[in-house]
C-alpha cells in the first residue's frame, strides 16, 4: 500500500507539470512520430550482463533535473528498492538483490501546439530473476491497468507496460542485471499506446550498456 501511494504521488508530480507548462511554453521541436525514440549508436553486446547509464538525451530530449522531478525520481527508486527488499521475505518468490541505482528524467517542454512529452526512467543494477521482478513491481505500481507483457527486444529479460492515463504509460523490465521503470508522457500520444513496447525497446537500449568490456584479441 505504501508503494502504491508513493507511485500516486509521481504520477500525479508528472501531471501537474503537463498542465503547468501549458502552450504558451517555449518552442521546442516535435518528435517525428513513433520513431522519435532512435538511437545514435548501437550496443557493441547484445548478450549482457547490463549496467545502467543516463545518456546525454533521450528521444531527442534533454535532461530535467527540476527539484520536482528529482523528488518524484527519488521516490521511485524509494518504491522499488522496497519491493526487491520485501521480495522472499514476505512468502512471494524473491525477485534478487540491488547493488546501486540511477535516476534521470528528460522532457520537450510544451510547444507552440501545446504539446509535450516527458521520458523519466529508473534503474537498479545487481541481480534479479527478471520474469518474478517484473511480476513484483508491476503488482507494485498498480496504475490502475494491468501490465501486459511486451517483446523486451535484443536486450533479453522480461519486460510489461501499463497505461496511466490517455497520454502516460509505464513499463517496467528486468533482465539478470538490471530492474527498471519507464515513464512516457505524451501529450500527442505518438509515443504512448500502440507505439509503446517499441519505443520503451529503444529507450532501454538507450540506458542499457555492457556491464563488461568486449575483451580484445591478443595478437599472434
Amino acid at each position: 500500500m505504501i508503494i502504491a501511494v508513493a507511485v500516486a504521488v509521481i504520477t500525479a508530480a508528472t501531471v501537474i507539470i503537463v498542465v503547468a507548462q501549458g502552450p504558451s511554453g517555449p518552442s521546442a521541436a516535435s518528435a517525428t512520430g513513433p520513431s522519435a525514440c532512435t538511437l545514435a549508436v548501437e550496443a557493441a553486446s547484445r548478450t549482457g550482463p547490463w549496467k545502467m547509464i543516463t545518456p546525454r538525451t533521450l528521444c531527442g530530449m534533454l535532461p530535467d533535473n527540476a527539484a520536482q522531478i528529482r523528488q518524484a525520481d527519488k521516490a521511485m527508486v524509494n518504491a522499488m528498492q522496497g519491493v526487491v527488499a520485501a521480495s522472499g521475505v514476505t512468502g512471494t518468490a524473491s525477485v534478487g538483490q540491488y547493488r546501486s541505482e540511477l535516476a534521470q528524467g528528460y522532457q520537450v517542454p510544451a510547444n507552440a501546439q501545446g504539446i509535450y512529452r516527458s521520458v523519466s526512467f529508473t534503474g537498479l543494477d545487481g541481480t534479479f530473476s527478471p520474469a518474478a521482478a517484473v511480476a513484483a513491481l508491476g503488482t507494485a505500481l498498480d496504475t490502475g491497468s494491468p501490465f501486459r507483457s511486451v517483446p523486451p527486444g535484443p536486450h533479453g529479460g522480461a519486460m510489461a507496460c501499463a497505461r496511466v492515463s490517455a497520454i502516460t504509460e509505464q513499463c517496467v523490465w528486468a533482465t539478470g542485471s538490471t530492474l527498471g521503470v519507464i515513464q512516457i508522457v505524451d501529450t500527442s500520444r505518438q509515443l504512448v499506446g500502440l507505439h509503446v513496447p517499441g519505443n520503451a525497446v529503444l529507450i532501454r537500449d538507450a540506458v542499457e550498456t555492457p556491464a563488461r568490456a568486449p575483451s580484445v584479441p591478443t595478437p599472434a
